[in-house]
């Protein structure tokens, strides 16, 4: 709650479309979402999908390829380990995801990276959080998550960044067929 929230307010104080009166007005008949649902169906199902590999790769990688997905249950410390990595993916790409819905055209290096920095200043305040989560023994326990090595962090990042590229490619060629 605290990861997603942030960024979505920052989102409300984000600077205005410049191009926006050079658009065709929408049909005030038409319901806000039109033209965004399938956005919003491949953003849930990419973010989706991408925690689950994370729950897949914590059981390979913790398991030492010995334990499959069907009996990961039977091993409390491995599925442990696979939901901590899952847990940091969903809500850190959630906060990264932020990042995309800026423009549904416009890049985010176009727009400019930090041009609202109340959204950079939530992403920092998510990520932090997150950290605290699985870093900080009181906290790891109440929450039954356990801390993350390097190679699993920069597992975790790496998926995290994947909804903002394959928005940022989306963008590329959609503008580029127009």
């Amino acid at each position: 709650m605290i990861t997603d929230s942030f960024p979505a307010l920052s989102l409300g104080v984000d600077k205005g479309d410049a191009d926006v009166m050079k658009k065709k007005p929408r049909n005030p008949k038409d319901s806000i979402f039109k033209g965004s649902i399938f956005s919003v169906i491949f953003n849930g199902c990419l973010i989706g999908f991408i925690t689950l590999v994370g729950f897949v790769y914590g059981v390979k990688m913790y398991g030492n390829n010995s334990i499959t997905l069907s009996n990961v249950i039977n091993h409390k410390e491995v599925l442990i380990h696979a939901q901590t990595i899952s847990f940091t993916i969903l809500s850190l790409s959630q906060a990264v995801h932020a990042l995309n819905m800026r423009s549904r055209d416009k890049s985010i290096f176009k727009i400019g990276l930090f041009t609202n920095m109340y959204l950079i200043y939530s992403i920092i305040f998510a990520i932090v959080v997150q950290f605290a989560v699985i870093y900080i023994k009181p906290i790891a326990d109440i929450f039954n998550v356990v801390a993350l090595d390097m190679q699993e962090l920069l597992f975790v990042i790496i998926m995290c960044l994947m909804p903002l590229i394959v928005n940022e490619i989306k963008k590329l060629v959609r503008n580029h067929i127009k």
